[in-house]
């Protein structure tokens, strides 16, 4: 199986076997996203909501995983 992939001005082709490509699958987004953050930050999965955890004058940091790299927290 020949496939170009996504490299330099051109693209490469490479040539592989052995292997089976997985397309990805369109997901709707979802309708209101101010209204999704807005809950999960409220309603985090195993911890509680911020305004619990932080207090005034507290510095704090949001991190979002696009699932497009590794995270662990």
């Amino acid at each position: 199986m020949q496939v170009q992939l996504a490299y330099g001005k051109h693209g490469l082709d490479v040539q592989l076997s052995g292997v089976q490509i997985i397309e990805p699958q369109h997901v709707p987004g979802l309708p209101d996203e101010i209204a999704a953050i807005h809950t999960a930050l409220q309603n985090p999965i195993g911890t509680q909501p911020l305004r619990a955890l932080a207090q005034r004058g507290d510095n704090v940091v949001i991190v979002h995983s696009d699932l497009t790299r590794p995270c662990l927290l």
